[in-house]
C-alpha cells in the first residue's frame, strides 16, 4: 500500500532516468486517452489566437514495450481547430480534415450527435514520426496520420 507520508522519507538507491525512450517510427494500433477539457490549448499565432486539440494516442504493443521499456507508450497528435465565430467547429466544406480524418479512422464520421469526446478509447491504426524540440535536445513521438483498421 502506497503512503506518501512514508515515501516523503523513502530513501531512493540508484539513478532515475533523465529521458524517455520514445516509440520507434514505424505503423501501429493505438487508443485515444480520455479527452478532457485540458486537451484543449489556446496558441499564440501571427494571425491571432488558435485553439488546438491535442489527442494522446496509447500503444501497447509488446515490441513498443520491449524498446521503451514501458507497458504502455504514448505519443501526441496535434489538430488545429477552426472554429465559427460563435466558438463552434466549423462543418463547412474543406475545414477541420484533419479531425474529419480522425473521425472517419475510428469509425465515427456518420454518427449523428457526435460529441468530440466519444473519440475517448477510440481505436485506429497510427503512423508514429519523430519531432526534434526547438533546441534539437529532445526527440518526441508524434502521430502524423490515421487510418481505420
Amino acid at each position: 500500500m502506497f503512503d506518501p507520508a512514508t515515501f516523503l522519507n523513502t530513501a531512493v538507491d540508484g539513478q532515475l532516468s533523465t529521458e524517455y525512450v520514445v516509440i520507434p517510427e514505424g505503423e501501429y494500433i493505438g487508443r485515444i486517452r480520455e479527452i478532457q477539457s485540458n486537451n484543449f490549448r489556446l496558441i499564440e499565432t501571427k494571425n491571432g489566437p488558435q485553439w488546438v486539440l491535442d489527442l494522446t494516442w496509447e500503444f501497447d504493443d509488446p515490441e513498443v514495450a520491449k524498446i521503451t521499456h514501458r507497458k504502455v507508450s504514448t505519443a501526441r497528435q496535434t489538430i488545429w481547430l477552426e472554429l465559427t465565430p460563435e466558438g463552434k467547429l466549423d462543418t463547412s466544406e474543406g475545414t477541420n480534415v484533419q479531425l474529419g480524418r480522425v473521425r472517419e479512422a475510428v469509425g465515427q464520421k456518420e454518427t449523428k450527435d457526435w460529441t468530440i469526446s466519444m473519440l475517448s478509447g477510440a481505436m485506429a491504426r497510427c503512423q508514429v514520426v519523430h519531432r526534434q524540440s526547438s533546441d534539437g535536445t529532445r526527440t518526441y513521438p508524434d502521430v502524423q496520420a490515421v487510418a481505420a483498421l
